[in-house]
C-alpha cells in the first residue's frame, strides 16, 4: 500500500548499500537532501506492508539509463517525468500489486472498459 508520497524526496542508503558498496554509499550514510542528483528523482512513492515501511520505493531516478535493469536495491525507478505523473494520479491507501514476470499483462483491459470491481484502487 502507499500511505504517503513526496515531492524532491531525501534519501538514505541502506545498511545493505553501505556494506556492499562502501566506496558509493557510505559518503550517504547520513542521507541526501531532495534534488537533481538524489537517486530517488523527482518524486517518490512509499510502499508500506501490514502498516510498516518495507524501505522499497516507486521513484524517479537521477541516473535514467538503469531504466528496466537490474540496477536497483529492490525499488521500482521510473523516468522523472513518469513518476511525476504517477504521483499526480495515485492517493494514499492505493494498493500495489507487483508482477512476476509470468504475471505480466495481469489486470490489464482494453482501453475505455471499466476496471473489474474486485480491482478496486489497486495499481496494476
Amino acid at each position: 500500500m502507499i500511505p504517503y508520497q513526496r515531492d524532491w524526496p531525501s534519501w538514505t542508503p541502506t545498511e545493505n548499500m553501505i556494506s556492499r558498496e562502501p566506496d558509493i554509499y557510505a559518503p550517504h550514510a547520513g542521507g541526501m537532501e531532495g534534488g537533481l542528483d538524489n537517486p530517488l528523482g523527482a518524486r517518490a512513492l512509499y510502499l508500506h506492508q501490514g502498516g510498516r515501511d518495507t524501505l522499497y520505493r516507486i521513484h524517479g531516478t537521477s541516473q535514467p539509463w538503469t531504466i528496466g535493469q537490474a540496477a536497483s536495491s529492490g525499488c521500482i525507478p521510473l523516468y522523472n517525468q513518469d513518476i511525476v505523473d504517477l504521483a499526480d494520479r495515485v492517493r494514499s491507501g492505493t494498493r500495489v500489486v507487483v508482477l512476476s514476470p509470468e504475471e505480466s499483462g495481469h489486470g490489464t483491459r482494453p482501453p475505455g472498459s471499466l476496471p473489474p470491481t474486485q480491482i478496486g484502487t489497486e495499481l496494476y
